[in-house]
């Protein structure tokens, strides 16, 4: 192929959005397209001539990379390169896994930090007195539960019936009706 040809397929392999390739990966880029190598002169030849008639431009830094220029067209050929399937690559870091505590603590922050001080502090302490209501009514459930326990043998066979127990939804079979089966049970009649 003649350079003039070359200096056409060259526009074919740059990037079309106007992104910068290194002369190395041009020089490459450019003899897989044209089929045979294209020597380092002919290429500085072809990349010469292409910047004096200002179809391509030089890249940003010294290190020597070109980008089409402004205006013209290319990239047909472009091949974006990709990932380097060697294990020569930077290994991928996973993040390490956040305990609950810090992740609350992370969402609070971004909370704090978009909302006015009164409004987060009326969010916060109706938080808190859930937070709060939730532990007193665990612990009373545990006392009646201990108190339920020591008064009859048949309440200790219900308190082990725990995991089986039904929680009743607004509009389905009320507790009345389905307790009133338990309640000659919960007497000590079974």
């Amino acid at each position: 192929m003649d350079i003039n040809e070359l200096g056409d397929l060259l526009l074919e392999v740059l990037p079309p959005d106007g992104s910068t390739l290194g002369n190395l990966s041009a020089r490459q880029a450019l003899s897989k397209a044209a089929g045979e190598e294209v020597s380092e002169e002919q290429y500085d030849q072809i990349r010469d001539k292409a910047l004096l008639l200002g179809t391509i431009k030089k890249g940003r830094g010294r290190g020597g990379s070109i980008a089409l220029g402004e205006g013209i067209e290319g990239g047909s050929r472009y091949e974006a390169p990709a990932a380097p399937t060697s294990g020569r690559g930077r290994a991928k870091k996973e993040a390490p896994a956040k305990d609950f505590k810090a992740v609350l603590w992370a969402s609070a922050d971004k909370l704090r930090a978009q909302m006015d001080a009164a409004e987060y502090k009326h969010l916060v302490l109706g938080l808190i007195f859930l937070k709060y209501i939730s532990d007193t009514f665990v612990e009373q459930q545990q006392k009646v539960l201990e108190t339920v326990a020591t008064q009859s043998p048949t309440t200790t066979w219900a308190m082990t019936q725990q995991t089986t127990r039904k929680h009743w939804k607004i509009g389905t079979t009320t507790p009345r009706r389905t307790c009133s089966g338990c309640l000659p049970m919960l007497a000590g009649n079974p």
